[in-house]
């Protein structure tokens, strides 16, 4: 009877803790970290746009595993300064260290907590190959009749925590248009800025925190129509959620937009990573698109001129909320006759809804002409593992690709190719992490025709640089040969033979022209 008592308790025990486990939304594998990337930042800061680009762009090299915030804080930060930032930047010694600086995981990786922007990048890089022994998940809820947000964080330890570990909670918003000095033109575009910290500005102890263990926070707050000199407006607002050993050292971080908040349909239109530039040969177009609202975007429509040939193109897609996509935009099109063909393309629907239109757009010229015979020479950086080099037709199809090229010592590489007659090609060197072919040497490729003539050279920079060409057409040409029987005979440019054969008068009036037979 007690052995039948005890397997009751025990498979009541079992029973209960299945139940419990089947209620949190927490994943309980062993995940990779992501990056929390802490820039400090201010609005009289003349080098801070290029700080914002960089982590902007660290955003579209790993998406979905960087979470960026904006700590407006210093001598440099005359708006948008907060009491939780002041202590995270005088904590960090932001004002010696300058502005634009920042931290990735609050992680010293040999050259201190804060960093200038060169480095993030690297940082990042090895700190999302590690292990996270913390997962984190984190969802926000605003009630726009009563102003309420209500924040909910779940916890999973899948390793062994070592030291104190502390949950941060931050509320950020996006899209405050204000000053910024070193922006390229009128109001700039804050985004990711610190507004408020939900928990102590260096985070609610994790009471739970062993390997195995869940945990769960709820946070409540009524949100304020503004903070500071800024407008709060719920739908712009983003829930930024970490764990830290102690006050520094980030285990695991995630963010959110807030259900309730809910944005219309809209996105975005960008140029692609590579500009189309003066000179293009692509019978397609590529575009970015960001996703700016609630709602996935499963269709986009387009209006797109190339030349004088104007067509409505509608594509499939699957951009997620908040995300972006590169997209690429089918079309065939001929050369204006005048030497430059114009371009534009439109963002005119999405989902099958009209938007308001965006539109970009230039001109661009024919390829370069070439042998079929191409020398191609690339000089490699020493991270030439984020590269591709590689020569495409015109449908973008890779007909040669150069290396493998590995990290390192940068590298020199000559080859010559030998392609198809009468079509056009391209050149691309590519950088994934879009900082260019610029670590431990200036990359850059030189293109060639089999004379050895220089058609281009380029130095590589942001995502990457291309050239176009098209190769010299053979069909209808039959070989020409000289031997010991071919006779010459001269004529002027009114078709008149002149002297003998072998014999010729040079005559100021008269262009020699000889015709081999």
């Amino acid at each position: 009877m007690k052995n039948k008592i005890l397997w009751i308790l025990a498979s009541l025990c079992l029973w209960y803790a299945d139940v419990q486990a089947a209620e949190w939304q927490v994943k309980t594998d062993v995940e990779k970290k992501n990056v929390l990337m802490e820039e400090f930042t201010g609005t009289s800061c003349y080098w801070c746009p290029e700080g914002h680009a960089v982590a902007e762009r660290m955003a579209h090299v790993w998406p979905g595993r960087v979470n960026i915030v904006n700590i407006h804080t210093g001598s440099l930060a005359r708006s948008y300064k907060t009491h939780e930032g002041d202590i995270i930047g005088e904590y960090f010694g932001t004002e010696m260290a300058g502005y634009p600086s920042g931290d990735v995981n609050r992680y010293d990786a040999g050259f201190g907590l804060l960093m200038g922007r060169n480095l993030w990048m690297d940082v990042a890089s090895a700190q999302l190959e590690e292990d996270a022994t913390v997962n984190l998940l984190i969802d926000g809820n605003y009630e726009a009749d009563t102003q309420e947000l209500t924040v909910r964080v779940e916890g999973y330890f899948t390793g062994e925590a070592e030291g104190e570990q502390r949950l941060n909670v931050m509320l950020l918003q996006d899209n405050v248009w204000g000053f910024q000095n070193g922006a390229s033109n009128g109001d700039y575009r804050h985004m990711h800025m610190l507004r408020k910290t939900l928990t102590d500005v260096w985070g609610d102890v994790i009471q739970e925190a062993e390997q195995g263990q869940y945990f769960e926070r709820e946070y409540k707050m009524t949100l304020p129509e503004r903070i500071g000199d800024v407008e709060v407006k719920a739908e712009d607002l983003t829930l930024l959620a970490f764990v830290t050993q102690g006050q520094t050292t980030v285990q695991q971080a995630t963010g959110c937009h807030l259900t309730g908040a809910d944005k219309p349909l809209n996105a975005t239109l960008y140029e692609p990573r590579i500009y189309i530039g003066t000179q293009y040969g692509f019978q397609f177009f590529e575009v970015l698109i960001e996703n700016e609202c609630s709602e996935r975007i499963e269709t986009a429509t387009f209006d797109i001129t190339v030349g004088q040939k104007t067509e409505t193109i509608t594509l499939d897609c699957s951009i997620e909320a908040y995300g972006f996509e590169y997209l690429t935009v089918p079309m065939e099109y001929t050369y204006s006759q005048r030497g430059t063909t114009k371009y534009s393309i439109s963002l005119t629907a999405l989902n099958g809804n009209e938007v308001e239109t965006q539109t970009i757009s230039g001109q661009f010229v024919k390829p370069y002409v070439t042998t079929q015979e191409v020398h191609v020479q690339i000089q490699s950086d020493a991270r030439a593992a984020q590269n591709t080099f590689t020569i495409r037709d015109e449908q973008g199809n890779i007909v040669k690709e150069f290396g493998p090229f590995t990290d390192g010592e940068p590298q020199l590489v000559e080859e010559s190719i030998t392609l198809e007659g009468g079509k056009t090609y391209c050149l691309e060197v590519s950088d994934a992490w879009g900082d260019g072919l610029l670590n431990g040497a200036e990359g850059y490729y030189e293109l060639r025709n089999a004379n050895g003539v220089l058609i281009e050279k380029k130095y590589v920079y942001g995502y990457g640089q291309r050239t176009f060409f098209t190769t010299e057409a053979t069909e209808g040409i039959e070989t020409v040969t000289n031997d010991a029987d071919t006779t010459a005979t001269e004529f002027d440019l009114w078709g008149r033979r002149v002297g003998k054969e072998g014999l010729f008068r040079i005559s100021p009036l008269k262009q020699i022209i000889t015709i081999n037979h």
